[in-house]
């Protein structure tokens, strides 16, 4: 299944299970789910503002999700002792089945959570 994402570390975020490692870009975790006609993508994108910060995108094909989740406050960094919350600018890019229309796309934004779900006439990813 791993065909289905596109990020700068695809085989990493494709497994799920392995940490993020703590320096780099970052990437939201995401869930494809597919029922009764509808593809729905989860992205769990805590700490963005959505209004501000997040942009998603339908078409060619594909479903974009690209956005910043900004730093806190700056903390001088002698002053910290472990770190593993990431921050700055990120993008999925998911293939969406053939039948998907891109028209219909709909996002809701909830407790940290992004869902999208588009119409695919019951093609499945």
């Amino acid at each position: 299944m791993s065909h289905v994402f596109a990020s700068p570390h695809d085989a990493e975020n494709a497994v799920g299970d392995e940490p993020e490692p703590s320096v780099g870009p970052w990437s939201p975790r995401i869930d494809v789910i597919n029922h009764e006609g509808i593809t729905e993508v989860r992205a769990d994108l805590p700490g963005i503002n959505p209004a501000r910060d997040l942009k998603v995108i339908a078409r060619d094909g594909h479903l974009t999700l690209r956005g910043e989740r900004r730093a806190e406050a700056t903390i001088p960094t002698d002053t910290i002792v472990h770190a593993e919350r990431r921050h700055g600018m990120f993008e999925r890019t998911i293939l969406l089945p053939e039948g998907a229309d891109p028209t219909r796309v709909r996002a809701e934004y909830r407790d940290g959570v992004l869902r999208v779900t588009i119409p695919t006439d019951g093609v499945a990813l």
